[in-house]
């Protein structure tokens, strides 16, 4: 069995030489954020000056994945054009889930991009 510190390189690094295999990262975006009762897409509230989501996908270049496929819904051209204004280390994608059923529709509606066929890591706008 391999722990955590051999199959991640020891420093939270994704080990390239365990697997061929490229990662890409569904990061969830798609919420409404009702509860929070702001007007704002849930993905795009501020944290300390930044977006939510910008934390999330700052923290995948840790992870050494090849991309990010973003799955966005409410608000989607919003988040879409935030994001692409400063898209950060990682290579993002985006798709769209026109119909908020959930996250496991979110899921599947990021597997939907071509070549999400590898490893997949699943990741929450409410990640931070």
């Amino acid at each position: 069995m391999v722990g955590p510190q051999r199959a991640f390189g020891g420093r939270g690094r994704y080990n390239r030489r365990m697997s061929e295999r490229s990662l890409s990262a569904i990061v969830l975006a798609a919420g409404q954020g009702t509860r929070m009762r702001s007007a704002r897409p849930k993905p795009l509230h501020m944290l300390c000056g930044r977006p939510l989501l910008r934390y999330v996908l700052d923290a995948l270049d840790e992870c050494d994945v090849d991309r990010a496929v973003v799955v966005v819904g409410y608000a989607a051209d919003l988040v879409t054009k935030k994001l692409q204004e400063n898209p950060g280390p990682v290579p993002l994608e985006f798709v769209e889930q026109r119909v908020q059923a959930g996250t496991g529709d979110a899921v599947a509606v990021g597997l939907t991009v071509n070549s999400v066929r590898a490893t997949a890591l699943t990741m929450s706008e409410q990640g931070p």
